[in-house]
């Protein structure tokens, strides 16, 4: 391969370094030679893609290491691809820093509570064992005690109250502590959002997580360049699609499509606001990671808690009084529960035992979910029920 610069001129064939041998974690890895402090997209692109290919094949334990090692190669060559390299996988590496991931075990959904607008919420949830939350700027304070959290960027605040962003706030929260990840966008603005993103991660040090935000229903090609640049995207723009004032068609319309484009990019993506809890339920296994404040809504005119059905295991929804629940703080707590311990339906085969998706069944009618074989598909409850 040769590199080449948008002028045209002629380079020498880079030299090839092989960084290191034998395991998953030293897969070989193109460093090629590139001009010092390049910019070029197509060398950036060349060392995402080879880095990209090799990291995704190894585990926690052996991620940051590797990813260090390779980088620091690369750094001697082209610094400025390096470090918006290390910002693409800023998330994972937070993550591991803090301890946050167990070694050689399938990451599972990180779901974060929201809602907290007072001391009150957050001492609800502390004594429930709940560890992530996820405020803006203006709610921070109220996340003190939780050791997992990430910073939305305030952008539904201004959007429902008809102003601006505030960045300065957001830059300022975002050096208070450490977060999970710190979301930068405009709400329902593509392009504002992406020029917010360029704008905070150029201004905060390449450690802090920053991860841009792409509004649901926009060009996919926004998608793929945030994508590019950043390992974890968020999908935000999704609670006006997903509220129970819409009809439940057009709910299920749109929880096909957001369903079909998560699976596409398992384990990349973060969905805002999943103040559904039949979406939920079938994301969890695709997404890495999401939240709601559906938790509240036994608080709310809607009156609903969230629970677990225990036939089916399915995450499901009610009116509090329905449920037996003799206040509304009982159905918080038991919805907080839900949310805390739900995990999916395993699917398999009566017949030949073969696995099939969970997202897929989900979606599906019952007399649907039939095997290649002829067998049916039943889901089987966590633990075994």
């Amino acid at each position: 391969m040769v590199a080449a610069s948008s002028a045209g001129r002629r380079c020498a064939a880079p030299a090839v370094r092989f960084i290191g041998s034998g395991s998953s974690a030293s897969a070989s890895l193109f460093v090629h030679q590139t001009r010092p402090f390049s910019l070029d997209k197509n060398t950036y692109s060349t060392h995402s893609h080879f880095i990209g290919k090799h990291v995704a094949s190894v585990t926690d334990a052996e991620f940051a290491t590797y990813l260090d090692r390779a980088l620091g190669a690369l750094d001697t060559r082209d610094y400025h691809v390096a470090r918006r390299i290390r910002r693409k996988y800023a998330v994972r590496l937070a993550a591991l820093a803090r301890g946050a991931t167990t070694p050689g075990v399938k990451p599972m959904l990180k779901f974060y509570f929201s809602g907290l607008r007072d001391t009150a919420d957050a001492a609800t949830l502390q004594p429930l064992g709940v560890t992530r939350v996820l405020v803006d700027p203006h709610d921070l304070p109220n996340a003190a005690a939780f050791p997992h959290v990430a910073l939305d960027s305030g952008a539904y605040r201004a959007f429902k109250a008809g102003t601006s962003l505030d960045l300065p706030a957001l830059l300022h929260a975002a050096t208070s502590r450490a977060f999970d990840m710190v979301f930068a966008d405009v709400f329902g603005d593509a392009e504002a959002s992406y020029q917010v993103y360029q704008t905070v991660k150029q201004t905060l040090p390449v450690t802090v997580p920053v991860v841009p935000v792409w509004p649901w229903g926009s060009d996919l090609w926004r998608l793929h360049r945030l994508l590019d640049a950043s390992q974890i995207v968020g999908i935000g723009g999704l609670v006006p699609h997903l509220r129970r004032d819409n009809p439940l068609s057009d709910r299920d319309t749109v929880l096909a499509e957001l369903t079909a484009l998560v699976a596409e990019y398992p384990g990349r993506l973060h969905a805002f606001g999943l103040c559904w809890a039949k979406a939920l339920d079938t994301l969890w296994e695709l997404l890495y990671s999401a939240d709601t404040s559906h938790w509240l809504a036994a608080r709310r005119s809607t009156a609903m808690a969230t629970y677990v059905h225990t036939g089916t295991g399915y995450l499901q929804e009610a009116p509090w009084r329905s449920l037996k629940h003799p206040d509304v703080e009982s159905a918080v707590t038991a919805s907080v529960g839900a949310l805390r311990d739900f995990r999916p339906v395993t699917w398999a085969c009566t017949r030949c035992g073969a696995v099939a998706p969970h997202h897929q069944m989900r979606l599906l009618p019952a007399a649907k979910r039939k095997c290649a074989c002829g067998g049916k598909l039943r889901g089987v409850l966590p633990g075994g029920a």
